[in-house]
This record gives C-alpha cells, structure tokens and sequence, in this order.
C-alpha cells in the first residue's frame, strides 16, 4: 500500500464519527465509531447474517438499491431516524477509500454520523456557523436577554472596552450593525437556549 492510501487509511478509520465498510453484496467488512455503535446498539441498523439491514422501510429500500446491480455511483444519504430524537446518517465514501479499506474491488465504504433531530442549540449556531468564541456567545446571550453593556463587564469581570471589543467582533461576524439587528437575527435563527 502507497504511503497515500496508508494515510488515507488510517485517516478514514480515526474519523471521530464512523466508517462503515461492506463489500458489493452489503455484507459488513469493517465498523468504526459511530457506526460500529451503531450496529451494536441496532437502534438504526443491524446484519443478518453479516448483511447490513435497516430497521426503517424507506431506509432499508434505499441499502438495498445500493447493493443491486453492481453500480459504484454514489447515491443520496440514507437517514434512519432512531429512537430519542436521534437520526443516522450514511453517506457514500469514493468507490478508492473503500478498495483502499477493504483490499476489495467491489467495496463500498459509507460515512456514518449520529445527529440529534430538530434544531439544534443556540450556542451550537453561533459556534459552529459564525465561529464565536465561548466568550462572544456568552455576551451575545446576555445581550440577547436585554443586560446592557455596563452590565455585562461589570458581571464578568470586564472593562466597558473590553465588552465593546467583544460585541464589534460579534456584530461582524454575524453582519449586523446594531444590537436590534442582532436580537432579530437571533430570533430567525431559532434554537433553543
């Protein structure tokens, strides 16, 4: 194996959610994180006899189609929502990570994550779209439940500079100009808080 495919490899099975590997048939090859979980727990899916199966109808239609008719394009994600609120989501790797997993030929190789359904947190928004800091998502909370900014510096700790820092770089990063613009772009937003 190429120092690239090594690399590839070890990449592919490190992935803080999971990989799930099967040859052309839907038979289990290799599972990792989130997807060797997943087919422990057999919430979402399960093997029968070392085949892959989904416990939903929809989803298990849609396994199937990919393992009929020896085609390696790859296809819409397969969603499986599962108990708790939670969904799976498989979505296809190129048809090379999983000859380079497997050593097989008529591989395939599928990105499995867990999510939780619904929207997510507020604070999970603004960290993950917007990239705020936990300092900038605290002051934009506070901001957002009408403490003004002399109150805010004088709960953290802060210098009235140093909160008027923090809000510049807030109000760049989710493009407002105003703290109204704010609190009505954080009510679009949604989430919970």
């Amino acid at each position: 194996m190429a120092e690239r495919e090594r690399n590839a490899h070890r990449l592919l099975l490190e992935t803080s959610t999971g990989v799930l590997v099967t040859d052309g048939s839907g038979y289990v090859i290799h599972a990792t994180g989130q997807a060797e979980a997943a087919l422990a727990s057999e919430d979402f899916l399960y093997t029968s006899f070392g085949r892959l199966r989904a416990k939903d109808a929809r989803a298990e239609a849609k396994l199937n189609a990919r393992f009929t008719g020896g085609v390696m394009l790859i296809q819409p994600d397969v969603e499986i929502a599962g108990s708790n609120g939670k969904t799976l989501a498989l979505r296809d790797l190129p048809h090379a990570a999983a000859v380079s997993l497997s050593l097989r030929h008529d591989a395939r190789a599928f990105h499995v994550e867990l999510y939780t359904t619904g929207k997510p947190p507020l604070e999970e928004i603004l960290k993950e779209r917007y990239r705020l800091t936990p300092t900038e998502i605290a002051i934009t909370l506070s901001l957002r439940d009408g403490i003004s900014v002399i109150s805010i510096a004088e709960q953290r700790g802060n210098t009235l500079s140093t909160v008027r820092t923090h809000v510049k770089s807030i109000f760049q990063k989710l493009h407002v100009h105003r703290q109204a613009e704010l609190i009505a772009r954080l009510n679009r937003l949604g989430g919970t808080a």
